[in-house]
C-alpha cells in the first residue's frame, strides 16, 4: 500500500471512529476507491445528515480525534454555506464536510452501508449514491470514476434509485444523464462483445 492511501485510510479510520453511529456517509475518491477501483486521492470526503444540535459534540470529538477545528468557523460554514473543512494535524489532511441538506443527499446517506476496514467501522456510500453525486459534479474526474463505478458493479445497481436521486435535481434526457446511458451502452456492448 502506498504511503498517500495509507494517510488517507488512517484519517478516514479517525474521521469514522470520531462519527461513530452519526448518519453521515463518506463519499469522493475514498469512496469511489472502495466501490471500485483504488485511486489516489489528497482528502477525504464526508455528507452528514444529523441535527444542527448534534454538530457541536461531532466537532469536538474530530478534535479528540486529532483533527484541526475551529467549531465556530464550521458551524457556520455549514449553516450558511452547508460546506466547510477541518485538517487532520499529523497529515495535513483534509477532510470536507458537506451538510445534507437537500432530501437527495439525505437519501445518499441512508443508502450508505457499513463497511469494516482496518478494523474500523466506516459508513460509505453506496454505488448508487456515488454515481448520482458523480452526475452531479460532473467534472473530468467525475466522469473518469462514473465509468469505473458502472463498470465495476454490473449488475449489482439499481438503476430506479439512481433515477430517482438525479430527477429530484436534474432532468433524465439531459447531458449528464446522456453520458451515463452512453457509459451503460459502451460498458453493455463490451460485455457481449467478451
Amino acid at each position: 500500500m502506498s504511503e498517500e492511501v495509507s494517510r488517507i485510510r488512517e484519517v478516514t479510520c479517525r474521521l469514522a471512529d470520531a462519527l461513530g453511529e452519526a448518519d453521515y456517509a463518506i463519499i469522493g475518491g475514498v469512496a469511489v476507491g472502495y466501490r471500485s477501483v483504488l485511486r489516489t486521492t489528497r482528502d477525504v470526503d464526508a455528507v452528514l445528515a444529523v441535527p444542527r444540535s448534534s454538530l457541536p459534540p461531532i466537532l469536538n470529538r474530530l478534535q479528540e480525534a486529532g483533527f484541526i477545528v475551529d467549531v465556530a468557523r464550521v458551524l457556520k460554514e455549514l449553516r450558511d454555506d452547508h460546506l466547510s473543512h477541518v485538517q487532520y494535524a499529523a497529515t495535513g489532511t483534509r477532510l470536507d464536510l458537506m451538510d445534507a441538506l437537500v432530501p437527495s443527499y439525505r437519501q445518499v446517506v441512508r443508502l450508505a452501508t457499513w463497511e469494516e476496514i482496518e478494523g474500523h467501522r466506516i459508513r460509505i456510500a453506496s454505488a448508487e449514491g456515488l454515481i448520482f453525486l458523480k452526475l452531479l459534479a460532473f467534472r473530468l474526474q467525475d466522469r473518469v470514476d462514473l465509468r469505473s463505478l458502472l463498470a465495476a458493479n454490473r449488475g449489482k445497481l439499481n438503476f430506479d434509485i439512481i433515477r430517482d436521486l438525479y430527477t429530484q435535481v436534474g432532468e433524465v434526457g439531459d447531458e449528464r444523464w446522456q453520458c451515463l446511458e452512453r457509459v451503460r451502452a459502451e460498458l453493455d456492448a463490451a460485455d457481449r462483445e467478451a
